[in-house]
């Protein structure tokens, strides 16, 4: 929703200067993570458009049913497979741990976890795939930074601070909140 008045405002800016609109969702894997898929090109747009509205398709009216094997099969559906390795070719992929990330209890069983995660979205999205990473001023930012850039490190990829959605209007807060 409002990529199209996105495109418009970033048009009527001065081209030089003018700041690059990336598109992207969020979306929660039935069998799996959380992901931020970003489109990079005009194709990753198509591509990353054809798996929401597939996901779409599979669930009731204003749901979505996402999978591994979706995402996977983007790869093999896809006609540049040849040209560009893994799924959803011309899209970034990061990987979102749980808000409660390491858990106070279990954490070994949530570490496990969340590094076949990241070896999943690293395998999927060779050189497109990063771990997110937030910090929720909670106390627990130093020891949750420490296992997210280990379980990254370990699985080929790099660690990036991200944040929720913000808006583009202060007036949107209340919505944002």
């Amino acid at each position: 929703a409002g990529v199209v008045r996105a495109q418009r405002a970033l048009q009527a800016l001065p081209e030089s200067g003018r700041p690059r609109l990336l598109i992207g969702s969020e979306v929660r894997l039935v069998d799996g993570p959380c992901l931020v898929l970003l489109a990079a090109d005009r194709a990753g747009y198509g591509r990353l458009c054809r798996l929401i509205t597939q996901a779409r398709r599979g669930a009731a009216k204003g749901r979505y049913r996402l999978m591994r094997a979706m995402i996977e099969a983007s790869a093999e559906d896809d006609t540049a497979v040849h040209t560009i390795a893994g799924a959803l070719p011309g899209c970034l992929a990061l990987l979102v741990p749980a808000a409660d990330f390491p858990p106070l209890t279990a954490a070994e069983d949530a570490v496990a976890a969340l590094r076949a995660d990241a070896d999943w979205l690293a395998r999927c999205f060779p050189g497109r795939a990063w771990m997110a990473a937030t910090t929720r001023l909670d106390g627990r930012d130093p020891a949750r930074l420490h296992w997210l850039q280990r379980i990254a490190h370990d699985a080929g990829i790099a660690v990036v601070a991200a944040t929720g959605a913000l808006m583009h209007d202060a007036a949107r807060r209340p919505l944002a909140d």
